[in-house]
This record gives C-alpha cells, structure tokens and sequence, in this order.
C-alpha cells in the first residue's frame, strides 16, 4: 500500500513539474510571438509614416507645378490679345475662350492626404491592438504566473502636440478650421 501511494505521489509530482514546465514555454512562446508581432508592426507603422509624408509631400507638388505652368502659359497668351501689336481690341474676349485651371488638382491633394491618414491610423490601431494582447497575456491569470507582469511592450504612437495639450487640459476649443494667423 505505501508503495502504491509513493507511486501516485510520484506520478503525481512528474505531471505538476512537467505541466508547470510545458505551460511556462507555452506562456514565454506566446509573449515572444506576441513582442515580436509588436516589433514589426512597428517597423510597418514607421515605414507607412515615412511613405505616407512622401507620397502627401509629392502629390501636393503637382497642384504647384501645374499653376506655375499655367501662369507661363496664360500671362503671354492675355498680354499678348490686348497688346497694341494685336490690334488693342478689348471686347476680344467676348469671342474667345480663356484656358481654365485645373482645380481638381487641389480635390486630388485632399483625397490623398484623407486616404493616407486613414491608412496610417489603421496600421496604429494594429499595433495597439497587439499591445493589448500583450498585455492581457501578462497580466491575466495563469499567465501572469509565468511571466513578468510589470513587461510590458514600449510602442511609439504617432500623434500631435494639440493633441497631447486636449488630453492634459481635457479641453480641446480651437474649432475655427479656417482661422486667420
């Protein structure tokens, strides 16, 4: 009889050290998977900023170029229709057609800038989203068990000054979108 309950007691023992053990590496697996998740979605949300800039700073670039080739274009055209070399005649523009500037160009711009922002959130979001994965997994039982609670993930969120002041003043009146300087 005491043999057989050494042996429950051992068998015992062997399954507790080795459940322990195999939940350990499983919990450590888990926050690893989840740290190194965190790292590249990092790495997306820096390239994302860097591209997003680059392709807002390039598209509002066109607006400019075409402006400046439009004024090429229709200053000598108008200086040269009311010149004294064509006659001088003022009511010319009854009969003609002026070129028009392309203002979709800017529509173009404010979509660009719109679609590049949101995407840029989204790729925040994912990676806050990792973050609180991360967290629960250490904090939330039997996890905690098995690693630091106090380890928690350092992700850079890319946000404004004013925003920052809303959120330590808790308000946030600066709502004339057109404001003159």
């Amino acid at each position: 009889m005491a043999k057989a309950i050494i042996a429950v007691l051992a068998v015992a023992i062997v399954v507790f050290v080795g459940g322990y053990f195999l939940m350990s590496w499983s919990y450590q697996n888990q926050e690893t998977e989840l740290r190194n998740l965190a790292n590249q979605k990092q790495e997306v949300c820096a390239a994302h900023f860097d591209k997003m800039w680059k392709t807002i700073q390039q598209v509002a670039q066109v607006p400019d170029a075409a402006k400046q080739a439009f004024r090429e274009m229709y200053e000598p055209l108008i200086s040269g229709r009311y010149s004294a070399d064509s006659g001088g005649v003022f009511m010319k523009w009854i009969q003609e057609q002026n070129p028009a500037f392309d203002w979709t160009l800017y529509g173009r711009v404010q979509t660009t800038v719109i679609a590049e922002r949101e995407s840029f959130f989204k790729d925040q979001e994912a990676l806050l989203d990792v973050k609180r994965e991360h967290t629960n997994l250490i904090q939330k039982r039997p996890g905690r068990w098995f690693l630091d609670p106090s380890d928690t993930l350092k992700v850079t969120i890319i946000t404004s000054e004013k925003t920052k002041e809303a959120y330590e003043t808790g308000e946030e009146n600066d709502v004339d979108l057109f404001k003159q300087q």
